[in-house]
């Protein structure tokens, strides 16, 4: 019985991950601009972010929060300046906010820089280091995080973000690609845009996978239609070892793009969901429980083979009884 529920378990897991509002978290920083033109850019794909987390995927707007170069530019929506102390404090409270098994998604936008020999987001005041951020995500241990370094030069973030249960992308493969970048309006797009085309498999959600290649597929053709040498290389770490890759398959079993696939921002639930509360808390159950499952896979190297296979064991165990009740109480195994 135990067997049976365990597979089920495991292909549901190859399929959907479902999300709910409480355990999802965001934070959009838009640094410096420099110039007017570049303000209204990294503004407006900003908030086109913004507002399809909370009304395309219904994220609670106190769990969306958006630092800007300008806070009176749009007070709405812009929770702080998107100082370096602010930016530090927001992931602090976060961090204070957070429970084992949530999705934290972070979006940096604007421009980016490499000064003695260290990646850096260019902020109003001092600069963001990619060292403060891997210093300030240590304590996100039992969550999925999703980092999107959508800066130029973005790329020598990659390998001191990445770890375990993360998915970190960067907009090049490299400090030395310094030009603006693209990367970030189709991924936006990607998210935003339920006519984009980004859904390949048609699932309804669209994975940080899809999304990803969406982006990369988007910018390689808008270089060559304007017969530009192709200057940003996105990279995609989602196992932890900090090499990236540029063109994780969609349908990948091991290395890069397999936890990719599998999270989305899409809250999935039924019409059964939506007017039953038990219901929905074991769904949010079921996908806490999911996210755990991820982030354990990307701890495995790290763990005696005996501890890893009892803890995933037990948390396999766990998810398929929830999904049976789910399954039970919302008629879905007549």
């Amino acid at each position: 019985m135990i067997l049976g529920l365990i597979l089920t378990t495991l292909w549901t897991l190859q399929t959907t991950v479902p999300q709910v509002p409480d355990g999802r978290y965001a934070l959009v920083v838009s640094g410096i601009s420099g110039e007017p033109a570049y303000a209204t850019k990294f503004h407006d794909v900003s908030v086109t972010l913004i507002d399809a987390l909370v009304t395309r995927y219904g994220m609670g707007q106190d769990h969306v929060h958006y630092l800007a170069e300008k806070v009176d530019r749009d007070p709405k929506r812009i929770k702080a300046r998107s100082t370096r102390a602010n930016l530090l404090q927001t992931l602090s409270q976060l961090g204070d906010r957070v429970s084992d098994g949530d999705l934290v998604f972070i979006v940096f936008i604007g421009h980016g820089s490499v000064n003695r020999g260290e990646a850096r987001f260019n902020l109003p005041g001092p600069d963001l280091t990619a060292g403060d951020l891997a210093t300030a995500l240590q304590p996100f241990t039992e969550q999925t995080v999703v980092i999107v370094q959508a800066t130029s030069a973005s790329g020598d973030f990659l390998a001191p973000l990445a770890g375990p249960g993360r998915i970190v992308m960067t907009a090049t493969k490299t400090g030395l690609e310094r030009n603006e970048t693209t990367f970030i309006y189709p991924f936006v797009q990607a998210l935003a845009d339920s006519t984009a085309g980004a859904d390949v498999d048609k699932d309804n959600r669209v994975s940080m996978l899809e999304a990803f290649r969406y982006a990369t597929t988007e910018v390689a053709r808008a270089y060559k239609e304007e017969k530009r040498l192709l200057s940003e290389h996105a990279l995609l770490d989602d196992d932890g070892d900090g090499n990236g890759t540029a063109d994780p398959a969609l349908d990948a079993t091991e290395g890069d793009g397999v936890v990719a696939r599998r999270i989305s921002l899409m809250l999935r639930t039924s019409a059964v969901a939506q007017s039953d509360t038990a219901v929905a808390r074991l769904m949010g159950t079921q996908a806490s429980l999911e996210r755990q499952i991820n982030a354990l896979r990307g701890r495995k190297a790290g763990m005696a083979r005996a501890e890893y296979d009892r803890a995933m064991e037990d948390l396999l165990v766990r998810l398929a009884e929830v999904s049976a009740e789910i399954r039970r109480r919302t008629g879905a195994e007549k």
